[in-house]
């Protein structure tokens, strides 16, 4: 396998993906060391994120139930333990009701076509493209979960990254649970 030293202004999983080792620091390094650091790294902003501890528990049931018995946790898995270990973990009622949270429907524009999606993000079992329904363990799915109105993040696509921006939370579960405790 013939290594590269990273010179490039490409983004750096379009090397990993093209199968070459990447020299980093003028050491060789294989790209599963690198993958999954660099790919939650693209998909980290400064904006704090929010998640239910509901939607915590759950979803760290998930990778736990779908991780291996031993050794290193698939991709998309470790992105998702990524985003719920920086998370701001609340109870349900203190979530603020603009923040995407599992079974959330939102509108997103991705910012480099301009395109508005309407999705709905829910977990794998749960999910279905051509009705709107996006995977927590998708790539945009993990990167929007905890985002609020407003907010910017970038998530992996296979030809590099892609940004989007929060346009609305159309419908948040949190949300119709803190209207039953105000009434």
């Amino acid at each position: 396998m013939r290594a590269f030293f990273w010179k490039s202004r490409l983004p750096a999983p379009l090397f990993l993906l093209s199968g070459h080792s990447v020299r980093w620091n003028a050491r060789p390094v294989s790209h599963p060391d690198l993958i999954s650091p660099l790919l939650s790294q693209l998909m980290k902003t400064n904006a704090p994120i929010q998640i239910s501890k509901t939607d915590h528990e759950k979803l760290l049931a998930l990778v736990e139930s779908q991780g291996p018995d031993r050794g290193r946790l698939p991709v998309h898995l470790q992105r998702l333990l990524d985003e719920l270990n920086r998370a701001e973990v609340r109870e349900s009622v203190e979530i603020n009701p603009d923040v995407i949270t599992l079974h959330s429907r939102v509108k997103i524009c991705e910012l480099d076509s301009g395109d508005v999606l309407e999705l709905t993000l829910v977990p794998p079992e749960k999910a279905d493209a051509a009705e709107g329904r996006i995977s927590v363990l998708a790539p945009l799915g993990t990167a929007m979960l905890g985002y609020r109105t407003g907010d910017v993040f970038e998530y992996p696509v296979p030809n590099g990254v892609c940004s989007a921006r929060v346009e609305q939370v159309l419908f948040q579960p949190e949300r119709i649970m803190r209207q039953g405790t105000e009434d």
